[in-house]
């Protein structure tokens, strides 16, 4: 358990986890691999924001409820 006071939330641990994807390899041509990447990186980073949007709704209405002070 932490002694910080954070919500115990993936979210805030996403930027000390591994990304779900590997890193780019070089290749020859290398430019539709690297879009590639680009774009699972980019549906990632989607996927936080949404994830984030969605736990801070619920977290406002436990707010609204009384739940949390």
């Amino acid at each position: 358990p932490r002694s910080d006071n954070r919500l115990q939330c993936p979210l805030w641990d996403a930027k000390e986890a591994p990304l779900p994807f590997p890193p780019e390899r070089g290749t020859e041509n290398g430019q539709p691999e690297a879009m590639a990447g680009l774009r699972q990186k980019l549906d990632h980073v989607v996927r936080l924001h949404e994830e984030s949007k969605s736990a801070f709704r619920i977290l406002e209405s436990h707010i609204k409820a009384g739940l949390l002070e």
